[in-house]
């Protein structure tokens, strides 16, 4: 690890896992801010967004819910996405190597997502 930097302005360079954390704390934001996952899992390669837990939420009627339907059933292929459902619908996404691969694929949703809106 490798200070750099002067008195005034102190440069430190962080270490990887410190980095990913901080993906991690900034996925979780973009999906609240989404407001329609609840729950994220990245295991191995495989990302599960979990949709809003309660089948009697109002989520489930918006226009929002139906946006993101669209959006998986016409662009998911191409990005590689699927819908799983089950008793919580989730949303699949394999071959996501790291939190900052996650991070984009949530951003992609959101610009596509809030485009149809």
């Amino acid at each position: 690890m490798k200070i750099r930097g002067n008195a005034a302005r102190p440069l430190c360079r962080l270490p990887g896992e410190v980095i990913e954390l901080f993906d991690g704390l900034r996925l979780r934001w973009i999906a609240k801010m989404l407001g329609f996952f609840e729950r994220l899992v990245l295991k191995e390669t495989k990302l599960r967004c979990y949709f809003v837990e309660n089948p009697q939420s109002a989520f489930y009627e918006s226009r929002l819910f139906q946006n993101v339907l669209q959006f998986i059933t016409t662009d998911g292929q191409k990005l590689g996405i699927s819908l799983k459902q089950s008793p919580r619908n989730l949303m699949l996404k394999d071959n996501v190597d790291n939190l900052r691969d996650a991070r984009a694929l949530l951003h992609a949703v959101e610009e596509k997502v809030e485009a149809t809106a």
